[in-house]
């Protein structure tokens, strides 16, 4: 870790960035050098809209995940980040601690416009709640208290008025439901699975909140973020 730590450097905004919500100043390349140097292996999708460069690694009882998200149109910057650590430990009570170390990093990259010690402090002081902050252009927000793993993502997405809650359904009924029978069925999603496999397997969630990125089925919840499952609550 030592080594990732000592590579964060400033860099300056690059031409064609035209797009509003990519993070000023950072480009999808420092995680080439960053998360290799550590032994990170990376997959990328893309699509139309935007390529994904998944980085993954194994370390002990620890996962590690980190997601690169960027505009197709311009795949040398970054719109968001979102980090996962996992606890595979029979300690489920180092959760936090082990993924403080990690995230206290991720906070530190320099973009136009950041703070890294105040960042960092604030993570690191958080990690194990579910709550946002804005520090210069960019969004950090941390989820993950009721599971072993822990989430943080970093966008230029502006910040909740209210506090992140699963509204009530609102919409037409769904009568082909049968919660007893689903439930039975249940496939529990892992972390970073697609929203779309996750509907496959278990089929449309009883409630879908667009804004706050919660779907809920008869069994479990789960927190989407960017249509990835960042945080799994089983009911």
């Amino acid at each position: 870790m030592k080594t990732i730590i000592a590579l964060a450097a400033c860099f300056v905004a690059m031409p064609g960035w035209a797009e509003d919500k990519v993070i000023p100043g950072l480009p999808a390349t420092y995680f080439d050098d960053a998360l290799k140097k550590e032994g990170f292996v990376m997959k990328e999708t893309g699509g139309s809209a935007q390529v994904e460069r998944t980085w993954k690694l194994s370390a002990n009882t620890t996962d590690f995940n980190v997601t690169v998200f960027s505009p197709a149109s311009t795949p040398g910057a970054v719109i968001s980040i979102s980090a996962t650590v996992v606890n595979t430990d029979e300690d489920s009570s180092r959760s936090t601690e082990i993924a403080e170390p990690f995230f206290g990093w991720l906070a530190t990259l320099e973009y136009t416009g950041c703070n890294p010690t105040e960042a960092k402090l604030w993570v690191k002081s958080n990690v194990g709640n579910r709550t946002e902050r804005v520090l210069g252009p960019v969004k950090f927000q941390l989820f993950g208290s009721e599971t072993r793993a822990r989430t943080m993502r970093i966008s230029t997405e502006p910040l909740n008025p209210e506090e992140i809650t699963v509204k009530s359904y609102s919409g037409p009924a769904i009568t082909h439901l049968d919660p007893k029978a689903r439930g039975k069925n249940a496939k529990i999603p892992e972390l970073g699975a697609l929203y779309a496999d996750v509907e496959k397997d278990n089929g449309k969630p009883v409630i879908r909140d667009p804004d706050t990125g919660w779907a809920t089925w008869p069994t479990f919840k789960v927190h989407f973020i960017d249509g990835r499952a960042a945080e799994v609550v089983k009911r």
